[in-house]
């Protein structure tokens, strides 16, 4: 008897287990899902990357547009 007891608890734990990763795939699924179609259409195109890195920076170390301009060779 305690070796049956033994074996439904250890079920009822892996159930538990596989339940709690299907739930959190699926929630991780839904999320990521969005967000990588919205990162895939972000980064097609170089220039505008750059142009994203360039104020991002820019914004956050209060750079003068001189600042920002390449330097020439």
């Amino acid at each position: 008897m305690a070796m049956r007891l033994t074996r439904k608890i250890t079920a009822e734990f892996i159930g538990v287990f596989l339940i709690g990763a299907l739930a959190g795939g699926l929630v991780t699924w839904s999320y990521t899902d969005t967000r990588l179609s919205t990162f895939m259409s972000r980064t097609n195109d170089p220039d505008s990357m750059v142009a994203r890195i360039d104020k991002k920076y820019a914004d956050e170390y209060h750079l003068t547009p001189d600042e920002t301009k390449p330097d020439e060779p």
